[in-house]
């Protein structure tokens, strides 16, 4: 399954990369790899934000997750929403309340969540239309320094990566927030 999550992420980041691109599919082992859609840059209501300054790095979107009926939620921080796509198109947005976020993970009951380790240190949960429901500290037990958190998943809870070395619960299945935190060496494989 991690195999095939990883060569789903990089087919769909060299879309994102290379809107422009003319192959459709390209092989990579065993695996197709198939173009689901292809977006230009931009703030319009189907774009994805990007930015070139010329002496910092590059941005564009960070993450991005896909619910079980093919729904790919983007991560377009630089236009601080999550760009809906189905069907190879933009089909609506989430607005958020800035643009300091990471990484998403899709939540049960359409909710999301939304690592920001820099500058609020905190995983933010969101209903569907982007209302907040609240948040999640980060540092604390099992995260010593928010800035060492690298991924955030769901599974049975709200997890996040530290020092790319293991995952921390930060909260149990119904988002609430955890005094001890359980931590597993490696990444989550699903």
């Amino acid at each position: 399954r991690m195999v095939r999550r990883l060569a789903l992420l990089l087919a769909a980041l060299a879309v994102l990369a290379a809107p422009d691109s003319r192959a459709d599919e390209k092989p990579l082992s065993s695996w197709t790899l198939r173009t689901v859609a292809r977006m230009p840059w931009g703030s319009g209501s189907a774009h994805l934000g990007r930015e070139l300054p010329s002496e910092a790095n590059p941005e564009c979107p960070m993450s991005f997750a896909v619910d079980e009926a093919g729904k790919a939620f983007v991560l377009d921080q630089l236009n601080a929403r999550i760009q809906i796509l189905e069907n190879g198109a933009a089909i609506g947005s989430v607005r958020l309340p800035g643009e300091t976020f990471q990484d998403l993970a899709l939540l049960p009951g359409g909710r999301l969540a939304l690592l920001d380790r820099l500058v609020g240190g905190e995983v933010l949960l969101l209903d569907s239309a982007g209302k907040r429901l609240g948040s999640l500290r980060l540092a604390g037990p099992g995260v010593p320094l928010a800035a060492g958190v690298s991924a955030l998943f769901f599974d049975d809870g709200v997890w996040v990566e530290y020092d790319n070395a293991r995952v921390v619960q930060l909260s149990d299945a119904a988002l609430a927030s955890l005094e001890r935190r359980p931590a597993r060496s490696g990444r989550f494989a699903s």
